[in-house]
């Protein structure tokens, strides 16, 4: 089943028409239709009956509503607990120096030429930038 299909079916389901539903969502009214056809196919399950100029949810789709309302609460709980919660920080930390550093640990993946990316504290991704050339007061 399709998760972003219930959005669809919730949608109709709240307003009643495919018109205002389309409107909610921004999508072509036809793209609701055929979305809540690709859920009710998936359930097995007749969620609407198609009057005249307006949906009416069967016994069942009223019960797939009530849940969907459910997971539409669940979702917005996530996104209100990942707001709350320092982001991992965009960055990757450089660290110049001799070819031993990339002996210190795995790495954990690479940048787009290749060159190994490790793991550091928290998760920021650590670059070890090394070199044989001799720096300012080597011998």
């Amino acid at each position: 089943m399709d998760w972003d299909n219930l959005k669809f079916f919730l949608a109709l389901a709240e307003t009643g028409s495919l018109s205002r539903a389309s409107e909610r969502l921004r999508v072509d009214h036809s793209t609701v239709s055929r979305r809540i056809e690709m859920l009710e196919q998936d359930l097995g399950v007749r969620l609407v009956e198609r009057l005249s100029r307006s949906y009416r949810l069967t016994a069942e789709g009223e019960q797939v509503r009530d849940r969907a309302k459910e997971i539409e609460a669940r979702i917005a709980d996530i996104a209100r607990f990942a707001n709350t919660v320092d982001p991992l920080p965009n960055r990757v930390v450089r660290v110049n120096g001799p070819p031993l550093l990339n002996n210190w640990t795995e790495p954990v993946g690479q940048t787009n030429d290749t060159t190994p990316v490790f793991a550091f504290s928290q998760g920021v991704p650590l670059l070890f930038v090394t070199s044989t050339r001799k720096m300012y007061g080597d011998p």
